[in-house]
């Protein structure tokens, strides 16, 4: 319906969480009549108020200096960030209220920065925290139990995590065809393999909880404990594995630890559908 540019179209620039500012430049035009994201909430406010802009294709680079403008005197003042300065330093950190200067690494309103990145205490300021003394109080953490430990029906532990590759839950860089399962890996410690030999089979084994069993490749690696196997959260069969427990607290869900055990897929006297080999870096060859 609005069909926007991607990263590599785009044009602009980003702020991250620790008040970086940085320049997006694009790597070729965006196909017909694909978008700028600032061009669709432009098209959109010229529709709610006609002639509210010159021109509905707006112009990042003054986009920029009008919020930079907006920004002066503030606590988050961006004037001095131009996009002369981001082309020749790469990227900036606000407060930045001249076009010599940039915030340190940490930020304390009203306090002397000298904004020059070479490690001078006067980039930080004075640190203290909210507390009488100004220091940083610790406090005891009980130990718990897992919710799901492991026993002689399932020896393993289940955890999972990010790849750099894939974006949450992979509904932008898994492919359509790839369906829940797809070409999902295990990595397992050579050694968890060697005591699970008669749980694979052509380079595939079935990973199995209380809760669901899905078949998965394997990739081999070092990196992870002996009795741990590890799977991406990209993939929606991962979570058929993990269970709900969750903490008392904060109600974060228990991603990271369920019991699982190994068995080898069950042919049924056909052909493997996508056994493929993974290799070490999870993806398959």
């Amino acid at each position: 319906m609005l069909p926007a540019a991607t990263w590599g179209e785009s044009e602009g620039t980003v702020m991250n969480m620790e008040r970086r500012v940085s320049r997006v430049t694009a790597v070729r035009e965006p196909p017909g009549n694909v978008r700028q994201d600032a061009d669709i909430i432009g098209a959109v406010a010229d529709r709610i108020v006609p002639e509210l802009f010159d021109s509905v294709r707006l112009d990042p680079e003054a986009l920029f200096d009008e919020v930079s403008a907006l920004t002066r005197g503030t606590t988050a003042d961006l004037s001095g960030i131009s996009y002369e300065r981001l082309s020749e330093e790469l990227a900036l950190r606000w407060p930045a209220p001249d076009e010599t200067g940039e915030g340190g690494y940490r930020y304390y309103a009203g306090e002397a920065r000298n904004g020059e990145r070479d490690g001078d205490p006067a980039d930080d300021g004075p640190w203290s925290f909210h507390t009488d003394s100004g220091r940083a109080q610790f406090s005891n953490a009980s130990h718990e139990a897992v919710p799901e430990p492991i026993d002689e029906k399932y020896p393993l532990t289940l955890t999972t995590g990010r790849r750099p590759d894939a974006y949450n839950t992979g509904v932008r860089t898994r492919s359509d065809d790839a369906g829940d399962e797809g070409a999902m890996a295990a990595r397992m410690h050579p050694e968890t393999i060697a005591d699970n030999l008669r749980a694979f089979d052509r380079g595939e084994t079935v990973i199995e909880s209380r809760r669901s069993a899905v078949t998965v490749g394997v990739a081999p690696d070092s990196d992870v404990p002996p009795g741990l196997v590890w799977l991406p959260v990209h993939n929606p069969a991962a979570n058929r594995l993990t269970l709900s427990a969750a903490d008392p607290e904060s109600a974060e869900p228990n991603l990271k630890q369920c019991a699982i055990g190994l068995t080898a897929p069950d042919r049924g006297g056909t052909e493997p559908t996508g056994g493929r080999q993974a290799n070490g870096t999870g993806s398959y060859s």
